[in-house]
């Protein structure tokens, strides 16, 4: 029996350290900075929104039309951080690698190495990665520099070098959440190596730390975990069950702290106890692990009470149990094959950051989802998932578009034909020979007004009325000059000497006012002129740009009907490839907790074979 609870809790903690390592290749750290082009803000926006897609399409577009020109190595960063987020390892190491052949400056160096750093951690490459952590020359943001720390302490955990891994982890600041991860990972890889106390000293650190963030509080209760199975290995069952107790009840490690503190008290040959804790992980009615290692716990704890033959019916009913679950299991298998989760999530496109409550209030009616519970909160599958909504998003923008190109050609052809119908009005009012023609007189004018300012020529602003009288003058002048004369005339020619004096001085005095007039109307005459051969260009090149809009328009809009079906065909398939992911991640999921459940029936049906042989004995004798 203590080979069973051995195996039993040797289980549990590995299930515990698995995945101890969280991934550490964010596409890039939110950070304040100088924004010197408007297009790399822009997508800076979108990414600090969590629209990554839409980041990336931005991006592009504005390098293939050279609107980033004071700081590309910024955007290249970023797209590179993108790239790497979404997968596609390659094309972030060609960015990065071709960013440390350029003439950067020693900020956007360390962070290439930095990224390139990332990138090699991801794909398990820890000697690639250790060397560019190295390169980095300078502290890097606080953000980065913690990471940097974070990866250097796993590389040198996962070499043995314990001691320069407590060095790197030192140099993490207090507020950071990679401090909590990397004292966590070395409590537990000191623990593995049989280096207790210490262990026990880091991960108790990160218990005692002060705290508000729920993550830490999610990684205190993985420690505490962690401390209470290490406490039972080490026949320490009281601090056990101190460990656990910490431990909330809230806390997705909860139901294997009860299963661990009913271990605990079975330590202390207090089953009864034991199975007050055991039986309360029962009640809870929850398909995890630990509440289907439970049955295996109770029955266990009923032998201890030396009640055989119950302790024989229940190690039964566990097997039974097993055998069910196996079962449904297998259903669950097949219903993943038969596309019932991916048809679930086509149709709910259900990705947020913390998709978990989500996950499982959609798809609660799927036979598979109490199995795959563990597999919902994990950063592969939400990773899987995102680009499989994303998926689903670009073939609706291309459904949209296809739909949209018969409107927009029809817009096209109606604006084409307007255009025609309004091109002669344009014409007449574009043309530079009527210009000339206005700008010819009024070159005439100008002359004649130069004419009458240097002769004084006040009579030439003379008004029609004026005018008639001058003439009417001259014509009796030239009247009495033909008369002979006589003492009768010469009265009548005195009144037309003072009538005419009379006109010219009215009409000279008033010559500088009316003199001013027709320059000021000459002025603006001019302005006229200027203002309307102004509008003519601008009109003429208007009418040249919609000319070139329209061709532009139209070369932009043929053929993309052909470009979009073979958008389609290309989205299709790896629409089809990522459900496949998913479905691939959903069975290996299920496939993993077999296995588990598997060696939970082993132990059921052994330990049921051990009592029936012992009371079998016991009868015979």
């Amino acid at each position: 029996m203590k080979l069973l609870i051995l195996t039993i809790l040797k289980l549990s903690l590995l299930t515990l350290v698995i995945g101890v390592f969280p991934n550490a290749h964010a596409a890039d750290v939110r950070e304040e900075r100088n924004i010197e082009d408007l297009a790399f803000g822009v997508a800076l926006f979108d990414f600090y929104q969590g629209n990554n897609m839409a980041s990336i399409t931005i991006i592009e577009a504005a390098m293939g039309r050279n609107q980033i020109n004071k700081r590309p190595e910024e955007a290249e960063l970023l797209l590179g951080g993108l790239y790497f987020e979404y997968g596609l390892e390659q094309d972030a190491e060609l960015i990065f690698n071709k960013l440390m052949g350029e003439n950067l400056d020693s900020d956007a160096k360390n962070r290439v190495w930095f990224s390139l750093a990332k990138l090699h951690y991801a794909k398990n490459e820890l000697d690639k990665c250790l060397d560019f952590l190295l390169l980095i020359e300078q502290k890097l943001s606080p953000q980065r520099e913690a990471q940097k720390e974070y990866m250097l302490s796993n590389i040198y955990l996962e070499q043995a070098r314990i001691d320069e891994a407590i060095k790197a982890a030192e140099q993490i600041t207090d507020d950071s959440i990679w401090l909590a991860y990397t004292r966590y990972n070395i409590g537990v890889s000191l623990i593995a190596s049989r280096e207790y106390k210490k262990g026990e000293q880091w991960l108790n650190r990160l218990v005692d730390q002060d705290t508000e963030d729920k993550e830490i509080y999610a990684l205190q209760d993985a420690a505490n975990l962690a401390l209470g199975m290490n406490a039972i290995k080490r026949q320490q069952p009281a601090q056990a069950v101190k460990h656990f107790s910490q431990i909330q009840l809230s806390s997705s490690f909860s139901n294997k702290a009860l299963l661990g503190t009913g271990w605990a008290w079975s330590h202390q040959d207090n089953p009864k106890k034991a199975l007050a804790y055991w039986q309360a992980l029962q009640r809870r009615e929850q398909t995890d692990i630990a509440s289907q290692e439970v049955l295996l716990a109770i029955a266990h704890g009923i032998e201890q009470m030396r009640n055989k033959s119950l302790a024989i019916q229940l190690y039964e009913e566990a097997s039974n149990r097993f055998d069910q679950i196996l079962q449904e299991m297998n259903d669950a298998i097949q219903g993943v094959q038969k596309g019932v989760l991916m048809n679930t999530l086509s149709s709910k496109l259900v990705v947020q950051d913390s998709s978990f409550d989500i996950l499982d209030e959609t798809l609660s009616q799927i036979p598979s989802t109490p199995y795959l519970q563990p597999l919902f909160s994990r950063q592969d599958f939400q990773f899987a998932l995102q680009q499989y909504q994303e998926l689903l998003t670009i073939q609706s923008n291309l459904d949209m578009w296809s739909k949209n190109l018969p409107a927009l050609t029809l817009m096209l052809n109606e604006r084409s034909q307007l255009f025609e119908q309004k091109r002669p009005a344009v014409e007449q009012s574009t043309s530079f020979e009527n210009l000339s023609g206005l700008q010819q007189k009024r070159d005439a004018l100008a002359v004649s007004v130069l004419t009458i300012e240097q002769n004084q020529d006040y009579e030439a602003l003379a008004n029609e009325s004026e005018t008639e009288h001058l003439d009417l003058v001259m014509k009796i002048k030239n009247g009495l000059k033909k008369m002979n004369n006589s003492h009768i005339l010469v009265e009548q020619k005195e009144k037309l000497r003072l009538l005419s004096g009379l006109l010219h001085w009215q009409i000279s005095t008033d010559f500088p006012r009316r003199f001013y007039v027709v320059k000021n109307e000459l002025k603006r005459l001019n302005d006229a002129l200027k203002e309307a051969s102004l509008s003519a260009q601008s009109l003429l090149s208007a009418a040249l740009t919609n000319d070139r809009n329209l061709i532009n328009f139209n070369t932009r809009i043929t053929g993309q009907d052909k470009k979009i079906q073979q958008l389609f065909q290309r989205v299709r398939v790896l629409i089809e490839e990522q459900q496949q992911q998913i479905n691939a991640l959903a069975i290996a999921a299920i496939e993993t907790r077999k296995q588990q459940l598997a060696q939970f029936r082993i132990k059921a049906r052994y330990s049921l074979a051990l009592l029936k042989d012992e009371m079998t004995r016991q009868q015979d004798n």
